[in-house]
């Protein structure tokens, strides 16, 4: 009976000791490389612009180019839309549900 408890202990420590050295070895894993970051280039945006919000509440549903918004609240209200080339001073966007804005070359 004394056998049985020895050959189990033993048998159970070669099984221990095996998923030891199992974990024992190391993995490698690859590191990619950082991407190369740079500063973006500056906007430049044209000297009079097309359109002047100041200070009121304005609903955007047409594609928008060259415009200043000044102490606005704009809201988007229609998807697929092109917002370029245009000023946001102390503005507040919101989007009213909404997909597939183009929002480039914006200052905000």
């Amino acid at each position: 009976m004394k056998k049985n408890y020895i050959l189990c202990g033993l048998i159970l420590s070669i099984i221990l000791m095996g998923g030891c050295i199992q974990i024992d070895n190391k993995i490698e894993y690859h590191i990619p490389e950082p991407p190369d970051l740079h500063e973006p280039e500056p906007v430049h945006l044209p000297e009079n612009l097309e359109s002047r919000c100041t200070g009121r509440t304005i609903a955007i549903i047409f594609d928008t180019d060259s415009a200043r918004f000044e102490n606005c609240t704009v809201t988007v209200r229609t998807s697929g839309l092109k917002i370029t080339r245009s000023e946001f001073i102390n503005s507040r966007i919101f989007f009213e549900s909404v997909s597939d804005i183009v929002f480039a070359d914006n200052i905000v």
